[in-house]
């Protein structure tokens, strides 16, 4: 596969928004502190697989990756668990994208500094799968239920509490104005 007219947005606009030189280890200054996005668009065979690949291969070791196919069932990777389906009521499309998305983001590679954590997505999504309706009478329980998960989720004990503390009162709150009843 063969690149043409791509040299401006490999060897420059990408390395200052992935804040890495090209080759090798130097490191630039991202401009105003944060990376940006960059929407490159085109017609059918206008390149836009080729530079995504071309970008794969030369930060493959050095940046964490992820790649989902959006249009293809499986996400475009072979082996991977069958998509939710109606059998699952809290699993979705889009929970088990940011599921995978999540995990591969998370694989450390070998020239990267550190591992990528994501608390709040991890903390959503959990709470989001397993929370099940409930009667009011069965509110206390499934709060319990909630924070059991949430705790063995999350180590530290302080930040724990204050999160599932957090989670619960929004719970209770929203299940109180969807119900019509008070939450406590």
């Amino acid at each position: 596969m063969t690149l043409y007219g791509r040299a401006a947005v490999l060897k420059v606009v990408v390395p200052s928004l992935v804040g890495l030189e090209l080759e090798g280890a130097t490191r630039l200054r991202i401009p105003g502190g944060s990376p940006l996005l960059i929407e490159c668009g085109g017609g059918r065979r206008t390149g836009k697989t080729a530079l995504l690949k071309e970008l794969s291969e030369r930060y493959a070791q050095r940046v964490p990756q992820a790649y989902a196919d959006l249009a293809a069932e499986d996400f475009g990777q072979p082996g991977l668990v069958p998509l939710a389906d109606g059998a699952t009521a809290n699993a979705s499309r889009t929970s088990d994208l940011l599921f995978y998305l999540m995990d591969r983001l998370s694989q450390k590679p070998n020239g990267f500094g550190g591992k990528l954590s994501f608390p709040r997505l991890t903390q959503g999504l959990l709470a989001v799968t397993t929370w099940q309706a409930v009667q009011p009478a069965e509110l206390v329980a499934a709060r319990r239920r909630l924070a059991g998960l949430l705790r063995e989720s999350q180590p530290d004990l302080q930040e724990r509490n204050d999160r599932v503390a957090g989670w619960i009162t929004q719970v209770a709150e929203g299940i109180g104005a969807a119900g019509g009843c008070r939450p406590g």
